[in-house]
């Protein structure tokens, strides 16, 4: 979730979001990576064990943005971008060809593990997965 703060300057200065991918992703909460590193390095029975974790819902970039509107109090539109936008957008950060193309290749072509919750975190921590409503509005100060 912390990667969403990435939207922030754009926020700031237009109210708006953009973004070539539109796919549902599960984005998990920092707070609940740390919870569930801790369980795994100061418990028992984690050894030779790879965990992936996942936030508890699967949200688009536009999901997101109207959730971040809601939790400031105030319109932000979500704006979809071409491959081509997406390449200037890029580019504008002083990102290597390489770099861009990967980006336009990850927002087309998703992971496809990206939109599949997964019940490890609460598992490990015995509690329910922070959602992306409570992050926003714990991080309203970012807007």
């Amino acid at each position: 979730m912390y990667n969403t703060t990435d939207w922030a300057e754009e926020i700031r200065d237009r109210n708006t979001v953009s973004t070539l991918a539109t796919y549902p992703s599960a984005i998990v909460h920092e707070a609940d990576i740390a919870d569930a590193l801790v369980c795994v390095i100061t418990q028992d029975g984690h050894a030779g064990q790879n965990y992936r974790v996942t936030g508890p819902e699967t949200l688009t970039p536009a999901q997101r943005t109207e959730i971040l509107s809601q939790a400031i109090g105030r319109p932000i539109r979500h704006v979809q971008l071409t491959e081509d936008q997406e390449r200037a957008r890029l580019a504008t950060h002083g990102l290597g060809d390489d770099y861009v193309e990967f980006g336009i290749q990850l927002a087309t072509n998703p992971p496809e593990g990206a939109g599949q919750v997964l019940d490890t975190a609460p598992r490990l921590t015995k509690h329910a997965g922070r959602t992306f409503e409570e992050w926003a509005r714990t991080h309203t100060a970012t807007w």
